[in-house]
């Protein structure tokens, strides 16, 4: 396995992995996790035009992929790949010197694995200018992905990972 900086070759793959909810790595529930809701608006408690405007901001777009990619100081996607093909993506945003805030990943299926992901995170954290990852884990199922993957808890649902001195 490795980890690379995006390419705008990569926008096509990056846009699958992002818009599957089933490669979703850090808000994605088990069913045990979640109870059962019957509208979006009921369960967000959000109007149309607000989840609009959400569903507006989350679209992948590829003049949004190419701001992201001139932006690599401040926001970062990274690709994994296995065996020259890609497995995944992380995406990051700056909050600090080398601290970094994992907001979004996505692993193909076959690599949702805790081993595979436990992996593509200590290749993260040997990536140029980052020494401390941050994420929030929203569901159980995602806390302990983060636990297993070596990240420990700083409160209020998040978690944090560092490279090693």
């Amino acid at each position: 396995m490795e980890i690379r900086r995006a390419e705008l070759s990569d926008f096509e793959v990056y846009k699958k992995l992002f818009d599957g909810d089933e490669y979703d790595m850090l808000y994605r529930p088990i069913e045990s996790d979640i109870k059962p809701q019957t509208d979006a608006k009921d369960w967000f408690g959000f109007d149309e035009e607000t989840l609009q405007r959400f569903a507006e901001e989350m679209e992948r777009t590829m003049p949004k992929f190419i701001e992201t990619l001139n932006s690599f100081n401040e926001e970062r996607i990274y690709i994994i790949e296995d065996k020259g093909k890609v497995v995944g993506f992380f995406e990051m945003l700056r909050h600090g010197a080398k601290k970094w805030k994992l907001a979004y990943c996505g692993m193909k299926n076959g690599y949702q694995k805790q081993e595979a992901f436990t992996n593509a995170i200590k290749l993260l954290l040997q990536q140029s200018g980052v020494k401390i990852v941050d994420v929030c884990a929203v569901y159980k199922s995602c806390e302990r992905r983060m636990e297993r993957a070596g990240f420990t808890s700083i409160g209020g649902g998040f978690y944090r990972i560092e490279a090693e001195k």
